[in-house]
């Protein structure tokens, strides 16, 4: 018999999030085994992408995932230490689980420990860089559509915040739309 995890109120994120792929949904379906609600926080720091646009690519991928979107919500913070302590005040029990990445797990233990909080690492599944390559290889379209499972519009708004990054570090090419 599957043991079953140890559930908490909250489970809270902290992350860019710049280019939305199946690993940030497959992090909001782990943090949402182990709380009854995910708190994503999307960091709001001037060297991001379009905050709304990284939200509604999100939220796109967590719908085609059947993620249950009435327990996710998405926040604004400028720090992870901010987002874990937002959340913690908030919940009724003081307490949440701290759920990031596998490149995370340094961040992790020092959040976990500054706020005596349990911490879980999601494994990596894919990533963003592996993301920006097919997304700045104009040839690989049909490989960037596999990744987002065909859907055309999931493929468009990641182009697009790709696009944006491009421009904000200066080093657009024709090869982006």
């Amino acid at each position: 018999m599957k043991k079953q995890p140890i559930r908490y109120e909250r489970a809270v994120t902290f992350g860019r999030f710049n280019i939305g792929h199946q690993g940030h949904v497959q992090l909001i379906q782990l943090m949402l085994e182990h709380g009854d609600e995910a708190h994503v926080y999307v960091s709001d720091g001037p060297a991001n992408n379009d905050w709304a646009l990284r939200v509604l690519l999100l939220s796109h991928l967590c719908r085609k995932a059947n993620v249950d979107l009435n327990r996710v919500y998405f926040n604004k913070a400028k720090s992870p230490f901010e987002a874990v302590s937002q959340t913690i005040q908030s919940s009724p029990w003081q307490e949440a689980v701290i759920v990031l990445g596998s490149d995370q797990q340094e961040m992790a233990r020092a959040l976990g420990e500054h706020h005596d909080c349990p911490t879980i690492i999601n494994q990596r599944s894919n990533s963003s860089t592996q993301m920006r390559f097919f997304l700045d290889a104009g040839f690989f379209r049909e490989d960037l559509l596999h990744l987002y499972g065909g859907d055309e519009f999931i493929t468009s708004l990641a182009m697009i915040l790709r696009k944006e990054e491009r421009v904000r570090e200066g080093s657009l090419s024709t090869s982006c739309p």
